[in-house]
Protein backbone atom coordinates (compact mmCIF):
# COMPACT_ATOMS: atom_id res chain seq x y z
CA UNK A 1 0.00 0.00 0.00
CA UNK A 2 2.83 2.38 1.01
CA UNK A 3 4.28 2.06 -2.42
CA UNK A 4 1.25 3.68 -4.42
CA UNK A 5 1.84 6.70 -1.79
CA UNK A 6 5.52 6.71 -2.79
CA UNK A 7 4.76 6.35 -6.38
CA UNK A 8 2.41 9.49 -6.39
CA UNK A 9 4.66 11.57 -3.95
CA UNK A 10 8.15 10.98 -6.80
CA UNK A 11 5.93 10.91 -10.10
CA UNK A 12 2.53 13.12 -9.52
CA UNK A 13 0.82 10.02 -10.90
CA UNK A 14 0.21 6.03 -9.32
CA UNK A 15 -1.99 3.60 -11.25
CA UNK A 16 -3.47 0.95 -8.74
CA UNK A 17 -4.58 -2.20 -10.47
CA UNK A 18 -7.86 -3.99 -9.99
CA UNK A 19 -9.33 -1.73 -7.33
CA UNK A 20 -12.80 -2.65 -8.70
CA UNK A 21 -14.03 -5.49 -9.59
CA UNK A 22 -15.78 -6.87 -13.35
CA UNK A 23 -19.55 -6.73 -11.56
CA UNK A 24 -18.34 -3.23 -9.99
CA UNK A 25 -17.21 -1.91 -12.79
CA UNK A 26 -20.62 -3.21 -14.64
CA UNK A 27 -22.79 -1.46 -11.59
CA UNK A 28 -20.73 1.92 -12.33
CA UNK A 29 -21.52 2.24 -15.97
CA UNK A 30 -24.96 0.94 -15.78
CA UNK A 31 -25.67 3.68 -13.51
CA UNK A 32 -23.65 6.70 -15.66
CA UNK A 33 -25.60 5.32 -18.53
CA UNK A 34 -28.63 5.98 -16.43
CA UNK A 35 -27.93 8.66 -15.61
CA UNK A 36 -26.67 10.05 -19.24
CA UNK A 37 -30.29 8.60 -20.31
CA UNK A 38 -32.30 10.06 -17.96
CA UNK A 39 -30.88 13.61 -18.64
CA UNK A 40 -30.59 13.87 -22.52
CA UNK A 41 -33.47 11.45 -23.49
CA UNK A 42 -35.96 11.43 -20.76
CA UNK A 43 -35.63 15.14 -20.08
CA UNK A 44 -35.56 14.64 -16.14
CA UNK A 45 -34.21 17.36 -14.19
CA UNK A 46 -30.90 16.90 -11.55
CA UNK A 47 -28.33 18.58 -10.44
CA UNK A 48 -25.58 17.27 -12.44
CA UNK A 49 -24.28 19.89 -14.76
CA UNK A 50 -23.09 18.59 -18.22
CA UNK A 51 -20.70 19.73 -21.01
CA UNK A 52 -21.34 19.21 -24.84
CA UNK A 53 -18.91 18.38 -27.99
CA UNK A 54 -19.84 17.85 -31.23
CA UNK A 55 -23.43 17.85 -29.91
CA UNK A 56 -23.00 15.08 -27.46
CA UNK A 57 -22.39 14.75 -23.48
CA UNK A 58 -18.87 14.74 -23.03
CA UNK A 59 -18.52 15.35 -19.34
CA UNK A 60 -20.42 15.52 -16.49
CA UNK A 61 -20.04 17.27 -13.84
CA UNK A 62 -20.88 17.30 -9.34
CA UNK A 63 -22.85 13.90 -10.42
CA UNK A 64 -22.10 13.67 -6.74
CA UNK A 65 -25.47 15.93 -6.45
CA UNK A 66 -27.63 13.78 -8.47
CA UNK A 67 -31.08 12.71 -7.62
CA UNK A 68 -31.09 10.26 -10.41
CA UNK A 69 -28.32 7.65 -9.24
CA UNK A 70 -26.44 7.49 -6.16
CA UNK A 71 -22.50 7.32 -7.04
CA UNK A 72 -20.95 8.24 -3.12
CA UNK A 73 -21.01 5.17 -1.66
CA UNK A 74 -17.66 4.63 -3.98
CA UNK A 75 -15.82 6.04 -1.32
CA UNK A 76 -16.90 3.59 1.13
CA UNK A 77 -15.20 0.59 -1.13
CA UNK A 78 -12.67 -1.18 1.07
CA UNK A 79 -9.95 -0.84 -1.15
CA UNK A 80 -10.29 2.41 -2.50
CA UNK A 81 -10.71 3.92 1.05
CA UNK A 82 -7.78 2.33 2.47
CA UNK A 83 -5.25 4.01 -0.33
CA UNK A 84 -7.36 7.48 0.28
CA UNK A 85 -6.64 7.19 4.18
CA UNK A 86 -3.10 6.11 2.95
CA UNK A 87 -2.66 9.43 1.09
CA UNK A 88 -4.79 12.15 3.26
CA UNK A 89 -5.10 10.79 6.42
CA UNK A 90 -8.65 9.38 8.14
CA UNK A 91 -10.52 12.82 8.04
CA UNK A 92 -10.15 13.30 4.33
CA UNK A 93 -12.59 15.23 2.36
CA UNK A 94 -14.53 14.09 -0.57
CA UNK A 95 -15.22 16.86 -3.30
CA UNK A 96 -17.14 16.16 -6.18
CA UNK A 97 -17.33 13.40 -8.89
CA UNK A 98 -17.09 14.22 -12.36
CA UNK A 99 -17.34 11.38 -15.40
CA UNK A 100 -16.21 11.71 -18.85
CA UNK A 101 -17.34 9.99 -21.94
CA UNK A 102 -14.95 9.95 -25.53
CA UNK A 103 -17.39 8.47 -28.25
CA UNK A 104 -15.12 6.00 -30.80
CA UNK A 105 -13.23 8.56 -33.35
CA UNK A 106 -14.28 11.62 -31.51
CA UNK A 107 -12.15 15.09 -31.47
CA UNK A 108 -12.34 15.67 -27.41
CA UNK A 109 -9.05 16.23 -26.41
CA UNK A 110 -8.39 17.84 -23.10
CA UNK A 111 -5.97 20.73 -22.56
CA UNK A 112 -3.11 20.68 -20.36
CA UNK A 113 -4.77 22.00 -16.97
CA UNK A 114 -4.14 21.19 -12.97
CA UNK A 115 -7.03 20.26 -10.68
CA UNK A 116 -5.61 22.69 -8.10
CA UNK A 117 -6.46 25.39 -10.53
CA UNK A 118 -10.37 24.32 -10.81
CA UNK A 119 -10.65 23.24 -7.20
CA UNK A 120 -8.32 26.29 -6.41
CA UNK A 121 -6.13 24.79 -3.54
CA UNK A 122 -3.50 26.70 -2.03
CA UNK A 123 -2.51 24.57 0.85
CA UNK A 124 -2.69 21.18 2.28
CA UNK A 125 -2.96 18.25 -0.14
CA UNK A 126 -5.69 17.39 -2.65
CA UNK A 127 -6.08 14.49 -5.37
CA UNK A 128 -7.88 12.96 -8.21
CA UNK A 129 -8.74 9.45 -8.25
CA UNK A 130 -9.56 8.46 -11.99
CA UNK A 131 -11.49 5.14 -12.34
CA UNK A 132 -11.11 3.43 -15.86
CA UNK A 133 -14.69 2.03 -16.54
CA UNK A 134 -13.37 1.27 -20.17
CA UNK A 135 -9.89 -0.21 -21.39
CA UNK A 136 -7.53 3.35 -21.76
CA UNK A 137 -4.94 3.82 -23.67
CA UNK A 138 -3.32 6.36 -25.87
CA UNK A 139 -5.06 5.76 -29.00
CA UNK A 140 -8.18 5.88 -26.78
CA UNK A 141 -8.07 9.71 -25.59
CA UNK A 142 -6.70 8.21 -22.83
CA UNK A 143 -5.00 10.43 -19.96
CA UNK A 144 -1.43 11.48 -19.86
CA UNK A 145 0.78 13.42 -17.07
CA UNK A 146 3.91 15.23 -17.31
CA UNK A 147 6.24 13.14 -14.85
CA UNK A 148 6.95 15.22 -11.84
CA UNK A 149 5.14 18.62 -12.90
CA UNK A 150 3.56 18.47 -9.15
CA UNK A 151 6.53 19.60 -7.92
CA UNK A 152 6.43 22.45 -9.79
CA UNK A 153 3.20 23.64 -7.78
CA UNK A 154 0.25 26.09 -8.81
CA UNK A 155 0.87 27.24 -12.09
CA UNK A 156 -1.05 30.28 -13.76
CA UNK A 157 -3.96 29.32 -16.36
CA UNK A 158 -5.47 31.07 -19.02
CA UNK A 159 -9.02 30.72 -20.37
CA UNK A 160 -9.99 29.28 -23.65
CA UNK A 161 -13.53 28.79 -23.61
CA UNK A 162 -15.93 29.38 -21.08
CA UNK A 163 -15.46 26.67 -18.34
CA UNK A 164 -12.08 25.50 -20.28
CA UNK A 165 -8.60 26.63 -18.72
CA UNK A 166 -5.49 25.24 -19.94
CA UNK A 167 -1.68 26.17 -18.14
CA UNK A 168 -0.78 29.65 -19.47
CA UNK A 169 1.55 29.91 -22.66
CA UNK A 170 4.21 31.44 -20.77
CA UNK A 171 4.09 28.71 -18.09
CA UNK A 172 4.82 26.14 -20.33
CA UNK A 173 8.73 26.00 -21.00
CA UNK A 174 8.76 25.13 -17.28
CA UNK A 175 7.31 21.27 -17.58
CA UNK A 176 7.72 20.80 -21.58
CA UNK A 177 10.98 18.91 -21.60
CA UNK A 178 9.84 16.81 -18.44
CA UNK A 179 8.75 13.38 -19.55
CA UNK A 180 4.96 12.63 -20.74
CA UNK A 181 3.54 9.41 -19.83
CA UNK A 182 0.61 7.79 -21.32
CA UNK A 183 0.01 5.16 -19.22
CA UNK A 184 -2.27 2.01 -19.93
CA UNK A 185 -4.99 0.98 -17.69
CA UNK A 186 -7.66 -2.15 -17.91
CA UNK A 187 -11.17 -1.17 -16.26
CA UNK A 188 -11.33 -1.50 -12.70
CA UNK A 189 -7.90 -0.22 -12.85
CA UNK A 190 -7.50 3.65 -11.34
CA UNK A 191 -4.91 6.36 -11.53
CA UNK A 192 -3.85 9.00 -8.87
CA UNK A 193 -2.96 11.97 -9.57
CA UNK A 194 -2.13 15.12 -7.24
CA UNK A 195 -3.86 18.07 -7.84
CA UNK A 196 -0.93 19.93 -8.78
CA UNK A 197 0.22 17.37 -11.02
CA UNK A 198 -0.07 18.69 -15.59
CA UNK A 199 -2.02 16.61 -17.42
CA UNK A 200 -4.34 16.20 -20.42
CA UNK A 201 -5.54 13.91 -23.08
CA UNK A 202 -6.24 13.76 -26.57
CA UNK A 203 -8.77 12.69 -29.18
CA UNK A 204 -10.32 9.44 -28.98
CA UNK A 205 -8.83 7.84 -32.65
CA UNK A 206 -10.34 4.07 -31.57
CA UNK A 207 -13.36 2.57 -32.63
CA UNK A 208 -14.69 2.23 -28.92
CA UNK A 209 -15.80 4.26 -26.16
CA UNK A 210 -13.63 5.46 -23.46
CA UNK A 211 -15.21 6.27 -20.44
CA UNK A 212 -13.87 7.31 -16.82
CA UNK A 213 -15.26 8.92 -13.75
CA UNK A 214 -13.66 11.03 -10.99
CA UNK A 215 -13.49 11.37 -7.42
CA UNK A 216 -12.06 14.55 -5.91
CA UNK A 217 -10.40 14.25 -2.30
CA UNK A 218 -8.98 16.67 -0.36
CA UNK A 219 -6.80 16.84 3.40
CA UNK A 220 -8.45 17.87 6.34
CA UNK A 221 -5.88 21.36 6.60
CA UNK A 222 -6.36 21.86 2.40
CA UNK A 223 -6.82 25.54 1.96
CA UNK A 224 -9.01 27.05 -0.89
CA UNK A 225 -7.83 30.53 -2.60
CA UNK A 226 -11.32 32.48 -2.36
CA UNK A 227 -10.22 34.88 -5.30
CA UNK A 228 -9.22 32.55 -7.68
CA UNK A 229 -12.21 30.10 -6.74
CA UNK A 230 -15.16 32.84 -7.66
CA UNK A 231 -13.35 33.55 -10.39
CA UNK A 232 -13.24 29.60 -11.59
CA UNK A 233 -17.29 29.42 -10.43
CA UNK A 234 -18.31 32.54 -12.48
CA UNK A 235 -16.64 31.62 -15.83
CA UNK A 236 -17.79 28.27 -15.08
CA UNK A 237 -21.59 29.31 -14.55
CA UNK A 238 -21.08 31.30 -18.15
CA UNK A 239 -20.46 27.96 -19.42
CA UNK A 240 -23.23 26.45 -17.88
CA UNK A 241 -25.42 29.41 -19.44
CA UNK A 242 -24.00 29.37 -23.03
CA UNK A 243 -24.69 25.59 -22.88
CA UNK A 244 -28.28 26.63 -22.18
CA UNK A 245 -29.06 28.89 -25.18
Amino acid sequence: MQNYKDNLDKDGFTVVRNVFSRNEVEQLKGKLETLIDSITNKNIPDKVNISKRNNKIFSLHKIDQSTICDFNYIKEVKNLKEIIINILGENFIQSTIEAFVKFPEDNTNVPEHQDGFYFSIIGGRGINIWIALTDSDKNKGGIYYYQNSHRLKLLTHQNITPGTWEVSDKEKEKYLSLEKVYPDVSAGDIIIHDFYTIHGSDDNKSIQDRMAMTYSFFSSDAVVDSKMRNMVIKNNLKSLFDLKK
